[in-house]
């Protein structure tokens, strides 16, 4: 059944809302609204090939049970997107209430702009939990999607990343938001649009066109993934995404906005910590080592080596900003080489998801290791979880 042709903006049912909360509070339900509505369509799609919601809504790796997914489903079949920005309810004259008061209304929450392998969106809260109240500067020299940085939204912080692109993007995002959202509003979702971007050379393009290409890219290739061959060049295939969200103006302004003030680097997670000091936060999320005995040296995430001396220069590092007075937080790999390397500091094992498992079962089940260190808590006086 296809959703009522619908304008929530217009609708005169919910012009009072838009009184009530603003032009800001207004557009992030309403974004919030269309964030449900991809979803609906991304489920719809795979429910027309055959399978049950309940296994589409598995293969999808969302968070949000079947009995609510069913509950936009009707909503967004009676109303559109209007019905996605209402709940049942009474006002206390006894009128149809279209939405919650703003001061019970749930905030969306922080996100990254880019989907990125290794992302600790499922895992966030046992990573914020370990970290000080209080804190100097914060670090993450290996920032990836930066979605500890965008969950804590520090007042300073120093972001790295040896991927030039990546973090060209968070440049152009950081300082010029507004022409990098014309651009992606402009961006169709086809095979032929995406195979033309994605053979486009980096380097001859303008920082902002070069941002818009590799975001393009993020969103409309197969899983998200980031992978470059011998030459360097991104070769991940068309993902045919029919509703991929390639603007989401909410969480492109939301995380410039973030990074206002951000120090941005490209290069050495080394040479990104240089200056940290006393009191600063720093927090590694270094490529991993695979936990099979059988392969150790093997890479999940990145095309650079990061190997058996790697991951022991990591660790060196790691006990030096301990040394100088820094609280330091790590992840890795639930694997005997990382538990030898920070022998001594506290190790919490996590249960982790990966949505970029192109197997959707292979996206649950996971262990990795969080290891904290600070002179408030001396290596050798550390307990350690295993």
């Amino acid at each position: 059944m296809a959703a009522p042709v619908f304008d929530p903006i217009s609708d005169q049912r919910l012009s009072d809302l838009r009184k009530r909360l603003g032009d800001t509070g207004w557009m992030e339900l309403l974004e919030k609204a269309r964030e449900q509505e991809s979803i609906i369509l991304a489920l719809r799609t795979k429910t027309e090939a055959g399978s049950s919601l309940t296994r589409a809504v598995s293969e999808e790796g969302l968070d949000v049970s079947v009995p609510t997914i069913r509950r936009w489903i009707k909503r967004y079949e009676e109303k559109g997107l209007a019905g996605l920005m209402t709940r049942p309810g009474r006002t206390p004259e006894g009128h149809p209430d279209p939405i919650p008061s703003p001061s019970k209304r749930r905030t969306r929450k922080p996100r990254s702009f880019i989907k990125w392998a290794g992302s600790k969106a499922s895992v966030l809260d046992e990573i914020l939990a370990g970290f000080p109240r209080k804190f100097g500067c914060y670090y993450e020299p290996m920032a990836g999607s930066a979605t500890v940085f965008f969950a804590l939204k520090p007042k300073r912080a120093v972001l790295c990343d040896s991927n030039e692109e990546l973090m060209n993007s968070f440049r152009v995002l950081r300082d010029h938001p507004e022409p990098l959202i014309a651009l992606l509003e402009e961006q169709p979702n086809t095979s032929r649009h995406f195979y033309e971007t994605r053979a486009l050379e980096p380097s001859t393009l303008s920082p902002l066109r070069r941002a818009v290409r590799f975001i393009y890219l993020n969103k409309t290739c197969f899983n998200g993934m980031y992978r470059v061959n011998s030459k360097g060049r991104f070769n991940v295939p068309y993902g045919r995404i029919a509703h991929a969200r390639i603007c989401d103006e909410y969480t492109l302004r939301w995380t410039s906005e973030a990074l206002r003030g951000t120090r941005l680097h490209t290069g050495d997670y080394r040479d990104a910590v240089a200056d940290a000091g006393p009191g600063d936060l720093v927090y590694f999320d270094p490529p991993y080592l695979r936990p099979e005995a059988s392969n150790p040296g093997s890479r999940l995430y990145q095309p650079d080596e990061f190997d058996h001396g790697a991951q022991g220069e990591l660790a060196r590092i790691f006990r030096e900003l301990v040394e100088r007075g820094c609280h330091v937080t790590a992840s890795n790999s639930d694997h005997p080489l990382v538990r030898e390397l920070y022998d001594g500091f506290e190790i919490k094992v996590l249960d982790v998801r990966r949505p970029i498992n192109r197997n959707a079962k292979g996206r649950a089940g996971h262990k990795e290791v969080l290891i904290m260190g600070s002179r408030e808590r001396p290596a050798e006086r550390q307990l350690r979880l295993l």
